[in-house]
């Protein structure tokens, strides 16, 4: 009986045919993520979020309003699309990348470090704290009015977010553009200079906590949310003495970084 020939596959060809599979593997990894985003991409209303951004600055008591119809008609007082926040990181990100280029002292690497530590650290970090503080105070000391309906009422967190994003619009807008622009004039070593430094980070501080209180105070519960406004008194008494000592508070600050 002669020999049995057994079929055989060619472990070359299987090994060829394992790798020229890999890519069709990557490449609908690769499309199913670009759709993903691209969809998520879509579904933001970026002209929306443009326009609270403006108003924010201009008339900002329209956006707060505009919140207490977004609660009637989706039930919570929290933004429910994400354009706002995506729209802050960008311009965020934009503005660190102009400041070194500025100032010309950083590496591509360290342009990166510096971008991901003001957004990771500076924007969602101190956020969060100050967004907590606020909602923690909220929730344990302003609940104080008693609704017709009865019903028990909270602060939610993602509002106080939103409270702390919506201030954020004008100190962003005044510490990072204001003396961004006006750099030759706030870095000089003159007393005008530490006088228009330490007037601008008081105007963006005093924006800041004035927001605060306007989203806080649109809420129907809560009462006594001047609370909010006492941080003022120290934010201009600080300033004052700033500028009596002679600290110049742009050259304070950028002198960490830059």
């Amino acid at each position: 009986m002669g020999p049995t020939v057994l079929p055989t596959t060619s472990t070359s060809s299987s090994r060829r045919g394992l790798h020229t599979s890999m890519p069709s593997a990557n490449s609908s990894w690769q499309s199913s993520f670009s759709r993903t985003s691209s969809s998520a991409l879509r579904s933001m209303d970026f002209e929306y979020a443009i326009w609270q951004a403006v108003n924010l600055c201009i008339k900002p008591k329209k956006v707060f309003k505009d919140a207490a119809l977004h609660k009637q008609t989706s039930n919570q007082w929290a933004r429910t699309d994400k354009a706002f926040y995506t729209l802050q990181i960008g311009f965020l990100m934009a503005a660190v990348v102009a400041y070194c280029v500025a100032f010309q002292e950083y590496s591509l690497l360290e342009m990166l470090h510096l971008v991901l530590e003001a957004v990771l650290l500076h924007y969602i970090g101190t956020g969060l704290l100050l967004s907590t503080i606020g909602w923690f105070v909220a929730n344990n000391y302003l609940r104080s009015r008693v609704l017709p309906h009865g019903v028990e009422q909270r602060v939610e967190f993602m509002y106080a977010v939103d409270v702390h994003c919506n201030a954020f619009v004008p100190l962003f807008m005044l510490l990072y553009v204001g003396q961004y622009v006006l750099l030759p004039v706030l870095l000089g070593k003159g007393w005008i200079s530490a006088v228009l430094s330490n007037t601008l980070f008081a105007v963006a501080c005093l924006a800041y906590h004035h927001h605060t209180f306007l989203g806080y105070s649109t809420l129907p519960f809560l009462g006594q949310t001047r609370v909010f406004l006492f941080p003022l008194f120290g934010i201009i008494l600080a300033a004052v003495l700033c500028t009596i000592t002679g600290v110049n508070l742009s050259r304070a600050v950028l002198g960490l970084y830059f």
